[in-house]
């Protein structure tokens, strides 16, 4: 079997996981050699060692389950309260939707159903986010501000007419 190997001590990329392949090969626990070519999502293209490679998968599967479970995710909030709003929202909804990496929902029930599982740490949010735009917080939502680039005095003078350049520029000295 011919199968491109790297070097670990490459330099230019400081990639180790080569060398990983390596010796899973030459101990033969490589069950699919050529992975990528037969791709099997979260199914294990080696033989680990000590446990069988169901027992494996349904480890990385009680992970997964565990780590986006309604609790976890609420306790993962309550960690990152002092953070602002915006990034708390974002980072709710992104743990909802890579969950979906791992147990995709894939009709607007099963969203439905994610969301209501979620409803405590969603109405968390809705009634932070409800106080914040009536007013009644004392931290209201941050102001998000766009940085405008500078533009140069060509794209300046295009934009301005010629007499109030002239004006400024005379004011100016």
């Amino acid at each position: 079997m011919n199968i491109l190997l790297y070097n670990p001590d490459n330099e230019v990329t400081n990639n180790y996981m080569p060398h990983l392949w390596m010796f899973v090969l030459q101990e033969n626990r490589l069950t699919r050699p050529r992975h990528w070519l037969d791709f099997r999502p979260f199914r294990m293209a080696f033989t680990p060692l000590n446990i069988t490679v169901e027992q494996a998968e349904h480890e990385v599967h009680e992970a997964w389950r565990r780590s986006y479970e309604p609790e976890a995710i609420a306790k993962a909030l309550r960690k990152i309260e002092d953070r602002p709003f915006q990034e708390r929202v974002v980072m709710f909804f992104a743990w909802l939707i890579f969950r979906g990496i791992y147990f995709p929902q894939l009709t607007k029930r099963q969203w439905l159903g994610l969301l209501w599982s979620n409803r405590a740490s969603l109405m968390r949010i809705l009634k932070e986010a409800y106080r914040a735009y009536r007013g009644n917080e004392k931290h209201d939502l941050p102001q998000v501000t766009v940085p405008v680039p500078e533009t140069s005095v060509a794209v300046q003078r295009r934009l301005v007419p010629t007499r109030a350049l002239a004006s400024s520029s005379g004011s100016a000295s």
